[in-house]
């Protein structure tokens, strides 16, 4: 009878600390994949959130001669490197003409599942000034991405302008990369654990065998 219920105990005190470590690994994952789709719903947000302020706010764009065409501008950018999960783009906007102006800012991303980008409704501009701004982007993936940038006012079409978004997300990267050996490793001690607590059972059982006889 004790024989048989060591046997029984062991058996089930194994089977124990392999789901518990197997519980972890599948709740980790889990997390991670909750974390993935929150962060989606995020961005799908705020983008409908900007959708519906944009039309609100075209009202308030300046109507501007078609002379004004040559004396609004936007700062040339070549590449940009981003090096988190979130940040900004610095542009400046060029104001030639003798008079305030409000013009709107667009912007996209070639490849939106890898990075997210959102244009301005309203940028102030001073007469005879420049105005710095900054576009909220959202990288999930590393690679380069091509943004292009679309400046206007009501009337009037200033232009295009394109560049490059190098996105080496290293701290990220390293931490995921962490994580995911933090449960492997867990994973493998609980699988090694569980060996050696059945090994060590299974020696004993000679002994009590001996002792019942």
């Amino acid at each position: 009878m004790r024989l048989l219920y060591h046997k029984v105990t062991s058996r089930a005190r194994n089977k124990k600390h392999l789901m518990n470590y197997l519980a972890v690994v599948v709740f980790s994952g889990l997390f991670m994949q909750l974390l993935h789709i929150n962060l989606l719903v995020h961005d799908v947000v705020y983008a409908n959130s900007q959708m519906s302020s944009s039309a609100q706010s075209n009202s308030a764009l300046s109507d501007l001669p078609s002379s004004a065409k040559n004396k609004i501008s936007i700062n040339k950018l070549d590449t940009v490197q981003l090096i988190s999960e979130t940040g900004s783009i610095p542009l400046t906007i060029i104001n030639d003409l003798d008079r305030d102006v409000v013009l709107k800012l667009d912007a996209t991303s070639e490849d939106s599942n890898r990075l997210g980008v959102w244009g301005l409704d309203q940028v102030f501009v001073h007469a005879n000034s420049e105005q710095k701004v900054a576009l909220p982007i959202h990288a999930r993936t590393n690679g380069i991405v091509t943004i292009t940038t679309h400046l206007k006012s009501r009337n009037l079409d200033f232009g295009k302008m394109s560049f490059d978004v190098h996105i080496t997300r290293a701290v990220g990267d390293v931490l995921s990369a962490v994580f995911y050996t933090l449960i492997a490793l867990l994973l493998l001690l609980g699988i090694f654990r569980t060996i050696r607590i059945h090994r060590r059972l299974r020696s004993k059982l000679p002994e009590q065998k001996q002792v019942d006889n």
